[in-house]
């Protein structure tokens, strides 16, 4: 079933370059959190920190809304973010000029339409370090 509902909305994952937003003046509430996984390194001289991190986001896309009753029950299917609409997120304080994310990682498509993502990355950050004792 998890297969007929996925062909079911190729038509949609296929124009999915557009935001998921109600009109093109609307914004997209996106809820984010930062879970640190590992200090991976502090540079002192140059102040700078890279850490590792998990970067959950969570919105509504309502083109990604099916009724479950209508497919088997299947209330939920992960896909390739790739074939999804996903939010330009970039860390203010950036030292690096990768954006990416490199690891290919699945999305949660829940019938209401509601999305989240998880993916990691790798963020090097300006990190002003005061070194006086």
């Amino acid at each position: 079933m998890a297969r007929v509902l996925l062909l079911t909305l190729r038509f949609v994952l296929s124009n999915l370059v557009f935001r998921p937003a109600i009109g093109p003046h609307k914004p997209v509430t996106i809820k984010l959190k930062l879970r640190l996984s590992q200090i991976i390194d502090v540079h002192e001289i140059d102040q700078i920190m890279s850490c590792s991190v998990w970067l959950k986001q969570v919105w509504t896309d309502k083109r990604l809304s099916w009724d479950p009753k209508s497919y088997g029950g299947v209330n939920v299917l992960y896909v390739p973010y790739e074939m999804i609409w996903v939010p330009d997120i970039v860390l203010y304080n950036n030292a690096d000029s990768n954006y990416n994310i490199t690891i290919s990682t699945k999305a949660t498509l829940h019938f209401s339409g509601q999305v989240t993502w998880e993916p990691p990355a790798i963020f090097k950050s300006m990190c002003p370090i005061d070194v006086k004792w």
